[in-house]
């Protein structure tokens, strides 16, 4: 997904746009690939391991992220700047 500003862009008005600049003997061609998917041949194991490491996963943490998720979601969540900056850089209060 792109992101522009604020605003995602609706994935269906990109594929109509990237329609609309191929040239004709484009568009009688093979279907293309998604717009918002590709993949290197090496992506398969990092993929696979990310896979792995979600198996491994306390049930715990997995019902946080969810927990995390739904309040975001519902716009509860409230991040203090200053906590996160310390997180990022290793310095928890």
């Amino acid at each position: 997904m792109e992101i522009h500003g604020s605003r995602p862009v609706d994935p269906a008005a990109r594929r109509r746009q990237l329609e609309a600049a191929r040239g004709p003997a484009e568009r009688g061609a093979a279907a293309p690939a998604p717009l918002d998917a590709s993949f290197a041949p090496g992506d398969s194991r990092a993929i696979a391991s990310l896979v792995e490491a979600l198996k491994r996963m306390e049930p715990t943490d997995v019902q946080r992220v969810a927990e995390l998720k739904q309040r975001i979601a519902d716009g509860r969540y409230r991040a203090d700047p200053d906590e996160l900056a310390d997180l990022l850089l290793g310095r928890a209060r």
